[in-house]
């Protein structure tokens, strides 16, 4: 198996219990897709005392023209990863938060 330092935790639909495990097993990188996640993961960050590495899923809102529609992922309007119009603001709410780091930009 891999220890909590070797997990990078990302994927969509995280609860906040799921975010509070894995603040609290510490994981190396918590990718965040939403500004609603990066403030869970602050709350949880503070609750357990502990400073946590985060990467921000981007949405890239490309044109795919050739993808199945059941893998489409990265088009404008997809629930998938923080709008690219709103990443300057994400950056901004990780920067501001004391418990928060930005490790890494994910597409």
């Amino acid at each position: 198996g891999f220890g909590p330092s070797d997990i990078l935790f990302g994927g969509v639909g995280k609860s906040e219990a799921e975010i509070a495990d894995g603040v609290r097993a510490g994981v190396k990188l918590l990718n965040v897709e939403s500004r609603v996640e990066i403030a869970r993961v602050a709350a949880a960050a503070e609750a357990a005392g502990r400073v946590v590495d985060v990467g921000i899923r981007v949405n890239p809102e490309i044109e795919v023209s050739a993808a199945h529609a059941y893998i489409e992922t990265g088009e404008s309007g997809h629930k998938f990863g923080i709008p690219s119009e709103e990443v300057a603001g994400a950056i901004t709410q990780i920067i501001a938060s004391p418990w928060l780091r930005l490790r890494a930009i994910v597409m």
